[in-house]
């Protein structure tokens, strides 16, 4: 993925504050080899060695698309969803990977894969 001319500003100020130790989370608008645009949800996360230094960013990404074009209107989620505010397949998601069920999952899955890492990069 690449990052348009346009879009250098926006970015370099997401990476700032993550090199400032902040994890950051959103939308963004990137483009492919070939120059089709379209937009992510990332969440970019900071990395530290075990002498607590900043060694890079670790971003999780995923293209909106699918997401959008499976959009199920909200009358009809109503009747699917009566006895949780919450979808099911969510649930099981969560259940499965044992992430915190009242965290965004974009957020739970960046901290399970970065404990992963942190977990890795002890042992090497």
């Amino acid at each position: 993925m690449l990052v348009d001319p346009s879009e250098f500003d926006v970015a370099n100020d997401i990476f700032n504050r993550v090199k400032m130790g902040e994890s950051w989370t959103g939308q963004f608008p990137v483009k492919n080899k070939i120059g089709d645009r379209f937009v992510v949800v990332a969440t970019d996360t900071p990395f530290y060695d075990d002498d607590g230094s900043l060694v890079g960013v670790i971003c999780v990404s995923s293209d909106s698309r699918p997401f959008l074009e499976n959009i199920v209107p909200f009358s009809a989620r109503k009747n699917e969803e009566k006895d949780s505010g919450v979808n099911f397949p969510r649930i099981a998601i969560t259940n499965k990977l044992g992430l915190d069920p009242e965290q965004p999952l974009q957020n739970a899955l960046a901290s399970k894969i970065s404990n992963l890492v942190s977990s890795c990069a002890c042992v090497f």
